[in-house]
């Protein structure tokens, strides 16, 4: 059996009491699932009322069985597969039972399939960062390129990814864990700055605190030499010579 997402069917579905006492009222589910083991978890595409069943044989006036050809939908969201068709009498219910295993019966399979398309907007799955879907010319649906967002060129601005909820590119934040500095310059996370060596990658202007000490001209090109003045006034200091 074949039917297009969107579009209904007609399911022959029968339940009988053969239990000893009367039965309340109840629902009958019915449901798509992509196994033979049927649960209320699965998809479902429909449901009916069923008035009280007598049991069987029964003088009493209520039937002991309900039986109806009734209509399902398969949602326009159902994935295209092969699913099981399945039955369940009173999904849910809390009342005893001896045996709630034969509320369950599985039936025949159904391949669901996706209508062909017309125009680009058919194939539109309302996502932003999954990129644009357009409709080729066989009727198929063809998945869009994700969005691919730019690098900002700063490291304590975390990652540049594309946010769903704001249909654009973003940045994921800052990378460091909680009461841990993070150090721009050096693109890290726990500043060396401070620590009175001129390490590697620290210039003047990112630490000048270290570099006001270094004489190294390859590992802190831009440091200045011992004795220099950052800012300030400038302080002469005389000596006596004795």
């Amino acid at each position: 059996m074949h039917v297009e997402s969107g579009d209904g069917f007609t399911v022959f579905n029968s339940v009988r009491n053969i239990g000893l006492g009367t039965s309340l009222s109840f629902n009958v589910g019915i449901y798509l699932s992509p196994d033979a083991v049927i649960t209320m978890d699965d998809i479902k595409i429909g449901s009916r009322y069923v008035n009280m069943l007598e049991p069987v044989g029964s003088p009493y006036p209520y039937p002991s069985e309900s039986s109806l050809d009734m209509e399902v939908l398969v949602g326009s969201d159902v994935p295209a597969g092969t699913y099981y068709i399945g039955a369940i009498a009173a999904p849910g219910s809390i009342f005893y039972e001896p045996d709630k295993d034969n509320n369950v019966l599985v039936g025949n399979q159904v391949q669901v399939t996706k209508p062909k398309c017309v125009a680009d907007a058919d194939c539109d799955d309302n996502l932003f960062c999954n990129g644009v879907e357009t409709c080729a010319a066989d009727g198929a649906c063809r998945a869009g390129t994700p969005v691919s967002c730019a690098d900002d060129g700063l490291f304590c601005t975390g990652s540049e990814v594309c946010i769903e909820s704001i249909r654009g590119c973003g940045s994921t934040g800052n990378p460091c864990s909680d009461n841990v500095t993070c150090d721009e310059g050096m693109d890290q996370c726990g500043s060396l700055c401070g620590n009175g060596v001129c390490d590697p990658g620290e210039t003047y202007s990112i630490c000048p605190v270290d570099c006001i000490n270094g004489t190294d001209g390859v590992t802190c090109t831009s440091c200045q030499a011992v004795g220099a003045v950052i800012n300030g006034p400038v302080r002469l200091l005389l000596r006596k010579d004795r």
